[in-house]
C-alpha cells in the first residue's frame, strides 16, 4: 500500500448511509485518508422489472433518469458534508448490480476501507439471499467497516 490510505462510503440517500457518510467524513479528516463516495444505479433490478412487464421500456428510461437524479442528490450531500468540515471527496456514480459494481470499484480504485451503513434487519430467507449489502460484505477485498449509533457519529463529525 503506498500514498494515502484510501476509504470508500456507500452513498444511497437512507438514513443509515448519511450516518455512515458523516463517520467516513470524520475518519478522512481525523486520520488524513483519501476519501472516495459511490452511488450505485440499480439497472439491474431495472431490467428484471422491464422482463418481468412492470415497466414499459418508455417507464424504464424515466425511471433511470430519476434514479440518475437521486444519484447525484445523493453524493452531493455527502460533497456538501464533507466541504463543511475541509474533506476532499471524489464522488462516483455507477451502473450495474450493486454489490458487483462497489467490488469493481474496490479494486480499480485500490480503496483499503469500505465503510457502510448498518444493515437492514432480515425478513425472510429471501431478503436475505438478495440483500446487497449483505453480499458486498461477504464478498469484497478489502476490510468493511459497518457504522452504527448515528447519534454518536453525529456527535464526532461536530467535532471537527
Amino acid at each position: 500500500m503506498e500514498g494515502i490510505p484510501k476509504i470508500l462510503v456507500y452513498a444511497d440517500g437512507t438514513d443509515e448511509a448519511l450516518t455512515a457518510m458523516k463517520y467516513a467524513i470524520y475518519m478522512a479528516k481525523s486520520y488524513q485518508l483519501e476519501l472516495y463516495g459511490v452511488h450505485v444505479i440499480n439497472t439491474k433490478a431495472l431490467n428484471d422489472l422491464v422482463r418481468a412487464k412492470i415497466f414499459l421500456q418508455l417507464e424504464q428510461e424515466e425511471y433511470l433518469q430519476d434514479m440518475q437524479n437521486d444519484a447525484r442528490k445523493h453524493l452531493d450531500e455527502l460533497i456538501h458534508l464533507a466541504q463543511k468540515k475541509g474533506v476532499l471527496v471524489h464522488p462516483l456514480i455507477e451502473e450495474g448490480e450493486v454489490y458487483k459494481e462497489v467490488i469493481r470499484v474496490v479494486k480499480e480504485e485500490e480503496i483499503n476501507i469500505l465503510v457502510i451503513g448498518e444493515l437492514a434487519s432480515i425478513r425472510s430467507k429471501r431478503d436475505e439471499h438478495h440483500n446487497e449489502m449483505e453480499r458486498l460484505l461477504r464478498n469484497v477485498s478489502c476490510s468493511v467497516l459497518v457504522v452504527k449509533d448515528s447519534k454518536r457519529v453525529d456527535k464526532l463529525y461536530n467535532t471537527l
